[in-house]
């Protein structure tokens, strides 16, 4: 299974794409400090790019100078790790959207067991 997510800073809440007014003020080093925060130990490469691994999958993690980006690759629980981002990444004024249906990651819906099932269904994610 492999599925992506751009993470953006925004301005205000967010609940849709249509309301995402992205903050510019935070720039490649504030989403390179935004990833060590989440992912401890990171060591990046010389393009921007790193790998996280582990409980069978591995996170492929990307910067450009307006996003985050993640791919979650692997046989593990992508949707459960996604979830856990997606909480923490709220908490820091972060949305996370997912690039296969180009929607808002809303916490609210990622508790919702209707939304994991269908989400599991559609894409196929364990």
């Amino acid at each position: 299974m492999s599925l992506d997510f751009a993470l953006v800073k925004a301005k205000g809440v967010v609940n849709s794409i249509g309301e995402l007014e992205q903050d510019s003020s935070f720039a490649r080093a504030n989403y390179k400090a935004y990833a060590e925060q989440l992912f401890p130990g990171l060591i990046w490469q010389a393009d921007d790019t790193a790998i996280v691994g582990g409980a069978g999958m591995f996170i492929e993690v990307s910067l450009s100078d307006a996003t985050l980006h993640l791919g979650l690759r692997g046989r593990g629980d992508i949707l459960t790790a996604i979830s856990k981002i997606a909480v923490e990444a709220a908490m820091a004024g972060i949305v996370v959207i997912d690039v296969q249906t180009s929607d808002i990651l809303a916490v609210e819906a990622l508790r919702s067991s209707d939304y994991l099932s269908w989400y599991r269904s559609i894409f196929g994610v364990n």
